[in-house]
């Protein structure tokens, strides 16, 4: 479970969401950041361990895996988020080399910009 919890605060520095203001815990991107990783873990962790670890109540998870196709279908950023929780989850349990990582979250990181900025414009208008 330490792997978990690792995993967990690697990715929620890599996908900060805190640049959605005022909107506490259910702002779209962050629901869908949390959502990412709780579907990206699947049945390495059960219900109440990836809960525990993400500090939300297992029937949050149960929540997040049945609307796993609807996201998957309907937002391109959950599909960002999901990319970027499988390379962590794959980097905490199968390391790599520093700078192929580095590399690989700064291509991820670039293209999550794109889609952030992309979604505030389609917000704007």
């Amino acid at each position: 479970m330490i792997a978990l919890k690792v995993a967990w605060d690697s990715y929620k520095i890599i996908t900060d969401t805190s640049i959605e203001e005022g909107v506490g815990n259910r702002g779209n991107k962050r629901v869908l950041q949390k959502a990412a990783f709780a579907n990206a873990v699947g049945d390495m962790a059960t219900l109440t361990q990836l809960g525990s670890v993400m500090g939300r109540d297992h029937s949050t998870i149960i929540h997040y895996r049945r609307n796993h196709d609807t996201y998957e279908k309907y937002y391109q950023l959950y599909n960002d988020f999901t990319e970027v929780a499988n390379k962590v989850i794959l980097d905490v349990f199968i390391p790599a080399s520093k700078s192929d990582k580095l590399s690989g979250y700064k291509k991820i990181l670039d293209g999550l910009r794109k889609q952030i900025k992309t979604f505030e414009e389609l917000l704007v208008v």
